[in-house]
């Protein structure tokens, strides 16, 4: 997606004193693989150190205990990652995902973790906030610590976090049933597993480790389960063996030490999993372990990285991609040894940005429809125009700071929508412009009357409809993804005099 934004400073912050630790066991259910202490074996054999921390961090985890057998290890990590715990509110949530999620290059907005589509911080509805281990899985109730704990929530696009719903984390290809996927390379199977785009599966891994580690001790009792799925009401969430690979598949970057340090700002505790991604190795059971390393390899990318411009451009692209590749190549092992990764993925970061505003069309426009006004009247066949970009409403009512999409039947008569590639009637808003490359289509409303049955994104183009996406509408947004279409687009709504009081709408492309 195309976005626009200024690099975040990845600043430490002043580290609270940590705690002692308590007799408690690692709510794990393991595979059968054997474990081994790689500061036992790995360490010994080769000279490469793993992510440097600052000396404030470094202290923070002074009273964790490296030598212990894992379930006290565990127990370590869980006294001081609650020693100084801040509880927020929910409310207050939105506030620190605000700060947390922030889009670096757009400070109005976020970045949604599964779709990565960057959204206007105030348009709450239009992304919310996602349990990453379900609330239903534990803890129903806000006044629960780890409903509000912001290392597990985040910033998420509505659809894209109704897709995910409560189910456990796995692979699809691995289950049986019909997946789904949507245009961000998110698949899920309906009452199986849900699998996130390559770019947030360590980060949904880690996040699951930190509340078994946090909540290990508690009458919680978190548990991260092999078998699923897993049940609503149980305090279980899997799949155990596929996040402990995609800890590996997908390295730490530095979007997460942004994050950890910012959360950290407010609750006063830290994921000790961004910080030591290598602890993953003492916690779990895993096939993993004791993989051979090739320290001149991953010595070498390690300078490679580092010989990377401190301002990387489009003509950098090439040599970024084939540091990327590299690492994709590692094996698991030597990926904990690339202490220098968040610098890497700060650059492709920055590659992919510069890549969509090389394009002719903002990657991202908001449409003010507050700004539609003139005399309360009911309208047909009516073209106005936002920023000017044209628009067309089948039927409207159009009173000051007010656009609504339908009439109730007076003056005005519903349309029937299959004149579009619908079912139904209803009213109609079309786009009379064209854009390049449409993935994505936000409504916000302040109100609905009708009732709405459903919503359309409808592309259009030489004068063929086609429909992108339908579905119900939201509470206060409807938002669609889907693949790229050139064209123009138009937002359909059916039902029994249906009628969409629009504040805004947003497009995205690719």
């Amino acid at each position: 997606m195309k976005i626009k934004l200024i690099l975040p400073l990845l600043g430490v912050l002043i580290l609270a004193s940590c705690g002692g630790t308590s007799n408690t066991t690692t709510n794990v259910e393991t595979t059968t693989e054997t474990t081994t202490d790689i500061s036992t074996t790995t360490k010994e054999e080769i000279t490469l150190a793993y992510r440097e921390l600052p000396e404030d961090v470094n202290n923070y985890y002074s009273n964790v205990n490296t030598n212990l057998e894992k379930d006290e290890f565990v127990a370590s990590i869980t006294s001081v990652i609650s020693q100084d715990y801040i509880k927020y509110s929910y409310s207050d949530a939105w506030d620190i995902l605000e700060e947390a999620d922030e889009d670096p290059y757009n400070k109005d907005n976020i970045v949604c973790i599964y779709t990565g589509l960057s959204i206007p911080k105030n348009a709450h509805g239009t992304w919310n906030r996602e349990h990453t281990w379900p609330k239903s899985h534990g803890f129903a109730s806000d006044t629960n610590p780890a409903y509000t704990d912001c290392h597990h929530l985040t910033a998420t696009q509505a659809q894209a976090n109704n897709a995910r719903g409560d189910l456990d984390f796995d692979e699809v290809a691995l289950n049986s049933g019909t997946v789904e996927e949507d245009a961000y390379g998110n698949k899920w199977i309906n009452n199986v597993c849900y699998e996130p785009r390559d770019e947030a599966k360590g980060d949904c891994a880690r996040a699951i480790f930190y509340m078994m580690a946090r909540y290990n001790d508690t009458n919680l009792d978190l548990t991260i389960s092999e078998k699923i799925p897993t049940s609503s009401g149980e305090a279980k969430i899997g799949k155990l063996s596929t996040l402990i690979k995609w800890h590996y598949q997908d390295p730490v970057s530095f979007e997460e030490i942004n994050r950890n340090e910012i959360i950290y700002k407010h609750q006063k505790n830290r994921n000790p999993f961004i910080d030591h991604p290598e602890w993953v190795n003492k916690v779990f059971d895993s096939s993993y372990l004791n993989l051979s390393i090739n320290k001149e390899k991953v010595k070498a990318l390690i300078d490679d990285i580092n010989n990377l411009p401190s301002n990387v451009t489009l003509e950098d692209e090439e040599a970024v991609n084939t540091l990327v590749d590299r690492v994709k190549a590692l094996n698991a092992q030597e990926k904990l040894y690339v202490n220098n990764y968040s610098i890497l993925s700060e650059a492709k970061y920055l590659i992919d940005y510069l890549k969509g505003n090389s394009l002719d069309n903002d990657a991202y426009k908001t449409f003010d429809f507050s700004s539609v006004s003139g005399e309360a009247s009911y309208k047909k066949d009516v073209t106005f125009s936002i920023s000017d970009f044209e628009f067309y409403a089948s039927a409207c009512y159009v009173a000051p700071s007010d656009f609504r999409l339908g009439t109730n039947g007076k003056k005005v008569s519903d349309v029937a929508l299959s004149t579009i590639g619908a079912e139904g009637s209803g009213a109609y808003l079309k786009s009379n412009f064209s854009t390049e490359g449409l993935c994505g289509v936000t409504v916000n409303f302040t109100g609905t009357h009708g009732p709405v049955s459903k919503g359309y994104i409808i592309g259009v183009s030489n004068g063929e409809y086609k429909v992108l996406y339908s579905g119900a509408l939201g509470q206060s947004s409807f938002s669609a993804t889907f693949d790229e279409f050139n064209g123009e687009f138009i937002f359909a709504i059916a039902g029994d005099n249906p009628r969409v009081v629009i504040s805004s709408i947003s497009i995205y492309v690719s």
